[in-house]
């Protein structure tokens, strides 16, 4: 099943995409309607992303100021991968592409087949402080300072990340969830304090404590069989834009709890 998750930066504006194709621009009919200043530059319907056998392919529509993939202008074709940056004319929004993901076929028919409890997941995090990418695989995943963790924080040099922050498990319905471990600053997720597990998606983002790392669901799936999507072997300079534009998002807190 095609997937896609677009974040427009400046008004954090998202748009998830289940379908085979999705359009960009001023127009109400659009997948993702622009508005405001900056869209100005933006045509009716500017552009459109389509999903084919190689993946999600975005294409101008003959606009007017063009459309831009990274800071180059389009032409023809352009391949998308979880961490490009669209931009709609020279200086119009610019939307994250935040998420791709496809699962096939013959993975659908595993999932029904295996029982929830049995069922393993696969996931790539990545650390916007750092970009440094987490790959693990399992029905539980730890995540926290200790060597023990499947995704352990070894640069974590303060106390804001406990030794074992929060775990991702197998709910009761066979989806993966994120759970705080009694943690001394507590686990967020899209910038909400979690007092309960809760379905982890594509695109979501994990705070070990307020102010702590932040970590990106840029891959999930069951494990065999998850593809890990090329951003896990992109460019950073591309990610580290996003990264930036993301820190400006995050809420301002109180000094976390440092005792323990």
């Amino acid at each position: 099943m095609p997937y896609l998750k677009l974040i427009e930066l400046a008004t954090r504006d998202v748009a998830e995409v289940r379908d085979d194709l999705a359009r960009l621009g001023r127009s109400p009919e659009c997948t993702m309607v622009l508005s405001g200043e900056r869209a100005g530059v933006v045509s009716g319907v500017h552009a459109e992303i389509r999903h084919g056998v190689a993946g999600w392919l975005l294409i101008d529509l003959a606009s007017l100021n063009g459309t831009f993939v990274n800071g180059r202008r389009l032409t023809g074709e352009g391949l998308l991968k979880a961490g490009d940056v669209i931009g709609l004319g020279e200086t119009g929004p610019r939307i994250a592409v935040v998420a791709v993901a496809e699962q096939t076929t013959a993975e659908a028919q595993d999932d029904r087949r295996t029982p929830p409890g049995g069922r393993a997941y696969a996931v790539t995090l990545l650390d916007l402080a750092t970009g440094q990418r987490h790959e693990a695989r399992g029905i539980r995943i730890r995540l926290g300072r200790g060597r023990e963790c499947e995704v352990p924080l070894l640069d974590s040099s303060d106390r804001i990340v406990s030794r074992i922050h929060a775990e991702l498990t197998v709910g009761p319905t066979g989806a993966l969830v994120v759970c705080d471990v009694e943690s001394s600053n507590g686990t967020f997720v899209n910038d909400k304090r979690i007092t309960e597990p809760i379905p982890v998606r594509l695109g979501d983002r994990i705070m070990l404590g307020a102010g702590g790392p932040v970590l990106v669901v840029e891959g999930l799936g069951t494990s065999p069989g998850i593809r890990v999507p090329a951003a896990a072997r992109g460019r950073k300079g591309v990610l580290a834009r996003i990264r930036d534009a993301v820190a400006k998002l995050l809420p301002s807190s109180a000094p976390p709890d440092t005792t323990r």
